[in-house]
């Protein structure tokens, strides 16, 4: 047998021997078989098993996934920890983002274990006759703000603006709202057969507070939908109060601190520092509050008008001082208000005394201030 005919062969045969051992790192099979679910969208929890991991390859996530040629994904984030390394994407249909995706996909020792989350992996075919927009930004803008009405926004308070600036490093950052163009779903559910192409605004209000994602129809400016993007958490506690001795009161948890904002009653009792032009929040590490300093005088404004609210509400039926949950907002400790406290029509304002600079928050007052008007 002439064994040089076949060296060839063999190392051809020996080539594609190894490459087909390796072919989960080189040809990236596809994980769509594994991750389909209902809808053409991908299942909430997909767990491989050892034989059906592939090699986490960023570049090639289109095929890994399986997408339709429309569809792509972004990558949002990367963490590690204990388990291994998760990345997570939003996904793009003709290079817009689609609103309500989020998929989350685990590696060890880079390869991939699970994914999760909802994704679209069978586009509608009409979707590319809808991706002109009709509506202009500042169209949209406009109709986002009409359908918020808010008396005074965020954007518009100089103080607020400059923090924002400060935390960013960026003299350009404002509150001020941005469109952008996304694919979005009325309703719960994601579905890629009722996918509208609308823009996302982002409106941050002051009075009366929120701060909301409008979702304003790109074609003709109606609103499909919104989504609110203040989470608060009330919690419980004490105040340690320098008239009213230890008093039970609501606040609000916000992150990892807690605030004087009882969200339990209308639209808020907020209590707020009056002796700076920022008006800061007073905070705590606890819900359980005590000061040692004159903060403690907004331990008494928080608790005296928290009070008259539930005392109107309970013996009249009252939801604040509108029967509608007007927000009663209190600046607390006001420098340049001396031996006085006032109600100016939409706000209180307790100030100080000659001298001694207690405050001027006796319950009676704060009763007071709220029963003028």
């Amino acid at each position: 047998m002439n064994y040089s005919t076949l060296r060839k062969p063999l190392g051809l045969l020996v080539v594609l021997c190894i490459l087909f051992s390796a072919g989960k790192s080189f040809g990236q099979e596809s994980l769509r078989p594994f991750i389909l679910g209902e809808k053409g969208k991908t299942q909430t929890v997909a767990r491989l098993a050892p034989t059906q991991q592939v090699q986490f390859n960023l570049s090639q996530m289109h095929d890994i996934l399986g997408l339709d040629q429309e569809a792509d994904v972004q990558l949002i984030r990367e963490e590690s920890d204990n388990l291994g390394v998760n990345y997570r994407f939003r996904e793009l249909i003709h290079g817009i983002p689609v609103e309500n995706t989020m998929y989350i996909i685990q590696t060890k020792n880079n390869l991939i274990t699970s994914l999760s989350g909802d994704i679209i992996l069978d586009t509608d075919p009409m979707m590319e006759q809808r991706t002109a927009a009709h509506l202009s930004n500042a169209d949209a803008i406009q109709s986002a703000l009409s359908t918020v009405n808010a008396s005074r926004y965020a954007w518009e308070d100089v103080e607020m603006e400059k923090q924002l600036q400060e935390q960013n490093h960026d003299l350009s950052a404002s509150n001020r709202p941005t469109a952008e163009l996304v694919w979005y779903t009325p309703g719960e559910s994601l579905d890629a057969r009722d996918l509208r192409l609308a823009y996302k605004v982002i409106v941050y209000a002051l009075e009366p507070l929120s701060r909301q994602a409008i979702f304003v129809d790109a074609t003709n400016g109606s609103i499909l939908g919104r989504r609110d993007m203040l989470y608060f958490t009330d919690a419980t506690g004490t105040a340690a109060t320098a008239y009213s001795g230890t008093q039970t009161i609501h606040s609000d948890l916000n992150g990892a601190t807690y605030r004087l904002r009882d969200i339990t009653k209308g639209n808020g009792v907020i209590t707020l520092h009056g002796e700076t032009s920022s008006h800061a929040d007073y905070t705590s590490t606890t819900a359980n509050w005590s000061y040692t300093t004159n903060d403690k005088y907004a331990l008494d404004a928080h608790f005296g008008v928290s009070s008259t609210y539930a005392f109107y509400q309970a013996n009249f039926g009252r939801n604040s001082i509108n029967n509608a949950g007007f927000a009663l907002t209190s600046y607390v400790n006001e420098t340049a208000t001396v031996n006085n406290a006032y109600w100016d029509g939409a706000t209180m304002h307790f100030g100080v005394r000659s001298g001694t600079s207690a405050g001027i928050v006796g319950i009676d007052v704060t009763g007071h201030e709220l029963h003028t008007d």
